[in-house]
């Protein structure tokens, strides 16, 4: 019994996101797991999690196994086998925290803790995978995911797990009839701060709005660092932004690694883009690889470079947050053996606290693909001071997958955290343009069109900028004391 409810759980998880993404059933996902996990003991309790957690995330990331086919030197068995190892890693969190609901005897506000905590613990610890948090299942129902910007997406979590476990409360036969009470206080709490919110920060654009040309270029990632593609795919973006300039904008973005060379070790393609920039006198944007020397070694950065009008870069900003086993190997002092996907022997190494570009009129915050799943980061873009967040994303990595959706997901709970306009510029994926609430002012897929001009509307003010450090840091003491004390700490059903 328990193991069919541990899979149901997972396979209701894995629904809640992309592709399927149902996110209505991330309400109820959790319950079967719940109801089966009662008076396991210890042991059994963490298995039946972890179970859970297999399903879940092994349907969510399955994406894994085609990018290491494409890419890598793995056959399929041993892709399914790397993919597996991955998988019961990430198990691990929603097996202890099944194993902290039960030896801290259930109730319904110790889920709601410990969900939160070890999802926040995944986010880190170790290799850090912060992926398909479950808040983020909430990306389009929009009047619930306003609690972002009080609490970030682990109080969007919170209400999500309370609401699973007070049901499930209920079918185990206890009458939490308080509990029910606070939960109902809460959802209509959650409706009423969220419609405010929707009607307060307008959909119009501002009088001084700001035209933004997105290039994704839609470049297959085979061919993008083959030196025989690098003139045409060169051709492609210069000939999709001349089209572009008809429509008059005030800033260019093209995406992650569009240009298959480093930039400043390629003159006579720099000449050209800096030509085309001083043509038009509009800024550009662009992602590429950057190649420098240390201490003997080579070493490459995934850098967006900033061109100001006159051609001239204006300023640069390195990824910060690389990709574990992308972009870089945890621990690689002792697997010398072991490559990133990325790089190969050339390793890509992060950047450091930049403050957001100057570009044109806009002060512009950049996130890197993988650093959208990261609110800390656009947080500070925030604070110093950024007019529009921009993630620019390669996403031919995981083209035919889900992988890209997901993302784009949780690029939405950037926007709506810190209250900043969001354009995501995506090669093979979804670029869309995000209003400072979270609405998805537009959209283009893979069957769009290869450019398209847009108005970012005005941008909010965040109320809560610590809301969800201050959600973990609850959360995580709660927990703690519920397993130091249980059943003794206002945790339970009362």
């Amino acid at each position: 019994m328990r193991w069919a409810a541990a899979i149901a759980s997972g396979l209701l998880l894995a629904a809640s996101f992309p592709p399927l993404d149902l996110g209505w059933l991330a309400w109820v996902a959790l319950v079967p797991v719940l109801v089966a996990g009662a008076d396991l003991g210890p042991g059994a309790a963490f298995t039946t999690g972890w179970v859970t957690g297999a399903v879940a995330y092994g349907l969510d990331t399955s994406w894994f196994v085609t990018t290491l086919v494409r890419f890598t030197a793995l056959d399929r068995p041993e892709a399914v086998a790397a993919h597996l190892a991955a998988v019961s890693v990430l198990a691990v969190y929603p097996g202890l925290f099944l194993l902290v609901v039960e030896r801290a005897r259930g109730g319904v506000w110790v889920p709601v803790v410990a969900w939160v905590a070890t999802e926040w613990l995944r986010g880190w610890f170790f290799i850090g995978m912060p992926w398909a948090r479950l808040g983020t299942t909430q990306h389009e129902t929009l009047v619930v995911a306003q609690l972002a910007e009080l609490g970030g997406v682990p109080l969007v979590s919170a209400l999500i797990v309370a609401t699973n476990a007070v049901v499930a409360r209920w079918l185990q036969g206890a009458r939490p009839v308080r509990a029910t009470g606070v939960l109902a206080l809460a959802l209509a709490a959650t409706w009423a701060w969220g419609t405010a919110r929707l009607g307060a920060l307008s959909e119009s654009v501002a009088k001084e709005s700001l035209r933004v040309a997105v290039v994704p270029g839609k470049v297959d990632q085979r061919q993008k660092w083959d030196p025989g593609y690098g003139s045409r795919i060169l051709d492609r973006y210069v000939g999709l932004t001349r089209q572009a300039m008809a429509q008059r904008p005030d800033l260019v973005v093209w995406p992650e690694t569009a240009l298959p060379f480093a930039f400043e070790q390629s003159a006579g393609r720099r000449e050209r883009i800096e030509r085309l920039v001083r043509e038009f006198r509009v800024p550009l944007l662009l992602g590429t690889i950057a190649s420098e020397r240390r201490r003997g070694r080579r070493l490459r950065r995934n850098r967006v470079y900033a061109l100001a009008a006159d051609g001239t870069v204006s300023g640069t900003y390195d990824k910060q947050v690389l990709v574990p086993f992308g972009e870089y190997v945890p621990l690689g002092q002792v697997m010398p053996f072991v490559h990133p996907i990325v790089g190969g022997h050339v390793p890509i190494v992060a950047g450091e606290g930049q403050a957001p570009l100057a570009v044109g009129p806009a002060r512009i915050g950049v996130l890197i693909c993988y650093e959208s799943l990261l609110p800390g980061l656009a947080r500070r873009h925030a604070a110093a001071g950024a007019t529009l967040l921009a993630v620019l994303s390669n996403d031919g990595w995981y083209a035919g997958t889900a992988a890209p959706a997901q993302l784009a997901a949780s690029a939405v709970f950037r926007a709506i955290e810190t209250r900043q306009p969001l354009v995501r510029v995506a090669n093979d994926g979804p670029s869309m343009l995000v209003d400072a609430a979270g609405r998805v002012v537009w959209r283009a897929d893979d069957s769009g069109a290869p450019w398209h001009v847009v108005e970012v509307p005005p941008r909010g003010q965040a109320v809560s900028p610590h809301g969800e450090a201050l959600v973990i840091v609850v959360c995580v003491l709660a927990t703690i004391a519920a397993l130091v004390r249980p059943g003794r700490l206002g945790l339970d059903d009362a």
